[in-house]
This record gives structure tokens, sequence and C-alpha cells, in this order.
């Protein structure tokens, strides 16, 4: 990456970037995954408190860092404290973020003078307002924790749940939880830690996203727009595929679109959304692809959607719904 530009992505991250700078850079970012790369790792290195540092030397630093992580060097990331950012806003931003819970008292949702936690409970979600801007949209059983003052834009989370993030050229707002980080500018994606599952995905549906493991910060991937990242948490194994991000919030939309889609891919969605069972008289059938899409339907709905899709037939019984069609071998 060229001097210029890495001198360029300082003064952005310092607050010294005129606006037009700052769009053009922030375009730059989103289509260019090496100037993101080098974006978020001087995030981590430079606040924008800290006005203390030699570009010169910075340069040699950092040149020196890429060429050790060429060769199979260690990630070595420099911390800085923040120097005397917002004390009024530390003493004032969790009072105002703690009077608006405990004006509304709700046992899911805990406050304290640091820190705030909000969980939802089976069938629930819940819409939460962040003081940066940001609009998160929690699902059944998650949990989401920040630090009250906000100051940084970080959150830790477990579960599932829909980021709409504030766009902050001058600082990264991360999602992390033991497991994985995701960092952004300022973007739309949908995250699911669901441990039982085995793995960790995240879908974007707008913007640039950064998905990496929390004890292997070289193994990430960058993704975009219908972009898929997936992490083993058993083989540590992060892959990126495409998909139809607008399904991955199904659970809040009831909006489903496939197209040419195993039916196993559509049941598991269909299951957990709907919470309902469906089995196969034919175990063959669920590997047939088909075309079929879901607008707010009811149960009934999603079942003459389905039949229709499969020529076949689908009845209850006790518990489960029973798919009967030919299948596709």
């Amino acid at each position: 990456m060229e001097e210029r530009i890495y001198s360029q992505l300082i003064d952005y991250i310092q607050g010294r970037s005129s606006d037009e700078e700052k769009d053009a850079l922030f375009d730059l970012i989103q289509q260019n995954d090496q100037v993101a790369e080098a974006f978020y790792e001087l995030q981590e290195i430079y606040q924008p408190s800290d006005f203390s540092w030699n570009s010169e030397a910075a340069w040699d630093n950092w040149k020196i860092k890429k060429q050790k992580e060429s060769i199979g060097g260690s990630r070595i990331v420099p911390l800085f404290t923040i120097k005397n950012i917002l004390k009024v806003a530390a003493v004032i931003l969790p009072l105002v973020i703690a009077l608006t819970f405990i004006l509304k008292p709700d046992p899911s949702i805990v406050v304290d003078t640091e820190w705030v936690s909000i969980t939802t409970m089976e069938g629930e979600t819940r819409e939460v307002a962040l003081p940066d801007g940001t609009t998160v949209t929690l699902n059944e059983l998650s949990n989401l924790t920040f630090d009250a003052n906000f100051t940084a834009r970080n959150v830790e989370f477990h579960g599932e749940a829909l980021f709409a993030v504030a766009k902050d050229p001058s600082r990264t707002f991360t999602v992390s939880n033991d497991i994985t980080r995701v960092s952004v500018l300022g973007t739309q994606f949908n995250i699911n830690s669901d441990r039982e599952s085995g793995k960790i995905e995240v879908a974007v549906l707008e913007g640039k996203v950064k998905l990496e493991a929390v004890d292997q910060p070289t193994n990430f991937v960058f993704l975009e727009r219908n972009d898929l990242g997936s992490y083993s948490i058993n083989s540590k194994e992060l892959i990126k595929t495409t998909t139809n991000a607008e399904n991955s919030i199904g659970w809040k939309t009831l909006v489903l679109d496939y197209e040419s889609q195993p039916l196993n891919r559509v049941i598991a969605d269909l299951e957990k959304i709907y919470k309902i069972k469906f089995v196969y008289t034919d175990e063959r059938i669920g590997n047939c692809t088909y075309k079929v899409n879901f607008q707010n339907y009811s149960v009934d709905q999603v079942i003459a959607a389905l039949e229709f899709a499969l020529d076949g037939q689908i009845s209850f019984n006790q518990s489960e719904w029973v798919i009967d069609a030919a299948p596709c071998d």
C-alpha cells in the first residue's frame, strides 16, 4: 500500500480530514480490501485523541510488522490508553442510559454505572438504540452488553441480531464474543452466534464487514453485500460464500426468497422461524433444489407454497408436517 494512502488513513482516523477526503477514503475502504485491512489495524493503534505520534516512525514500524506477518511472524498490536476523552460525557451518559431503563423497569435489562446488559427471552425480539445511533434488533435468547459510557463503539454479543450500524468514519464499531470479532464503519449485517450449531455466521446486507477469529487475528475475511462468513468453532475454519442476505433476517421480516436452493436449507429456515417440525417420506427429497418464496406468510400459507413448489403433498401428523414428494434423482 502507498505511503500516501497510509498517511491519509491516519489523518482520517485522527479527524484531520476534510468532509470530501472522508467520503473518498470511506469509499476506498469499502472497495479495497488491502486499504480496509490497513485501516482496521491502524484503528487499533491510533485513537482519535492520541495526537502525539511520529508518522515516519509509524510508517516504518507498520512496514516491518507486515514483513513479519508475511514470513509467519506474530501479530503485534500496540495498546494505547484513551486520554481525557469526554470526561463530562463519562459522567452524564451512564446516568441518561440508566434513567432510560429505570423509568421503564424490565428484569431483562441490567444497568449499573459501568455497563448495560440486555437479554431477550424465548419467543421475544427487542430493538435497542445505542448512543451512537446504531440500532440492534435482538432475536430471541440473545444478550447484548456494552459500556454505559460508550466512548468506544464496542459491544459484546451472544445469540442472533440484526445490526444497523451508524456511519462514523473516525470510529470502528466492533461486535465481539470470546471466539470471533466483527469490525465495521457503518453497515447492516446479521450475526448468529448460536453455539449449539457449532458455527458463527455473519451475513452482510449493506456495506463492508471484517470477520476475524479472536485467537487468530490473521484468520479473517472481508464480507460485502450478500456475502456469508461462517466460522467453525470446532475446526476453526473461516470461509466466505454467497447468499441472499435478506433471508438471514427472515426471523424478523418473515420474508424468504430462494433461487434453486436445496430443500433442506429452506426447511431449516422455516423450522427456526415458525417453530414447526418437518419430516420427509423419502430423505432424498431434501437434497432437491427448488425456487420458492414466502412473503410474511402464516403457517398455512407456508405449507401451501411448499406444496405448489414441490408438486407434492404435506400433511400434519401429531406434531410434525410430513412432506411427500417425488425425489429428484
